[in-house]
């Protein structure tokens, strides 16, 4: 749909550009002609009075001859101070043809850039740290996505992206257009489920289902687990949000990530059970 946009704009515009380009190059012609014809007459009458001045004997032949000239003289002047005229409209006539060129042009490069694949944004944000190119990423996912809506790569990347960006609703609405490609992911399906309890404030309803769902695929993916764990604290289930947290934090300390934020839950957790 958004090729067929550009398509009618780039069509509307070079048909004004085309219509504006001919009305010029024929205005340009006509205020040409319109000094000739005005320098022409102005010498025509010149003469006629000249040569009036001549029959009645009011000039003598030798200073008819000299002003004859003068007026032949000034003529040839006028029409040449009418040629940087010419010359000007054929540089006009070749910047708009060269107008009519480069947009065309233009156009065949946006498209060209749509039809490109886009990198996954959230994943290059997290490579590079590149806010900049992200944004700008982004803005290019969100024009290929209205183009083709129903390509689920590219929803998936718009639903991890809104999810980086904090925009969780239009993450939630992205994730819902990609269910067939996330339904048996257990990473996507956490994120999924991590947005809609982010959103909604709770991890109630969908996101415990999508999470119940994610550890039926596979019991183990520390993603899953991570959520499991955090919606047992929400609801104050403190000894089978240890069971998962503990096994968690060994796992984690093993691949090197930083745990000490969890280490504090679990000692939190602790001392909710050892509190009477």
């Amino acid at each position: 749909m958004l090729y067929v946009y550009i398509t009618v704009s780039v069509g509307m515009v070079l048909g004004i550009l085309v219509f504006y380009l001919l009305r010029a190059l024929a205005g340009s012609k006509h205020m040409v002609q319109q000094a000739r014809q005005q320098s022409y007459d102005t010498h025509l009458h010149a003469v006629k009075a000249l040569d009036q001045a001549l029959a009645q004997q009011e000039i003598s032949p030798a200073d008819y001859e000299h002003e004859l000239q003068r007026l032949n003289r000034q003529l040839v002047e006028e029409m040449k101070a009418l040629e940087p005229t010419q010359a000007t409209a054929r540089i006009d006539s070749r910047a708009w043809w060269a107008l009519l060129v480069v947009i065309p042009v233009l156009a065949g490069g946006l498209y060209y850039a749509l039809g490109q694949k886009v990198p996954d944004p959230a994943r290059a944000l997290h490579e590079t740290g590149d806010v900049g190119q992200f944004l700008d990423q982004i803005q290019v996912l969100e024009l290929k996505a209205q183009q083709d809506p129903n390509n689920l790569d590219q929803q998936l990347m718009l639903a991890r992206s809104y999810r980086v960006m904090g925009r969780y609703s239009e993450s939630i609405l992205a994730y819902g257009k990609s269910w067939e490609l996330i339904q048996n992911n257990p990473s996507e399906l956490a994120l999924f489920a991590e947005v809609l309890a982010i959103e909604h404030g709770s991890f109630d309803g969908k996101p415990d289902d999508l999470l119940t769902q994610a550890q039926a695929i596979d019991p183990t993916n520390l993603d899953v687990l991570m959520l499991v764990g955090q919606s047992a604290l929400q609801k104050g289930q403190y000894e089978q949000a240890l069971t998962v947290l503990i096994p968690l934090k060994a796992a984690l300390d093993e691949e090197g990530d930083e745990t000490d934020w969890l280490q504090l839950q679990i000692e939190a957790a602790q001392a909710q059970l050892a509190t009477p």
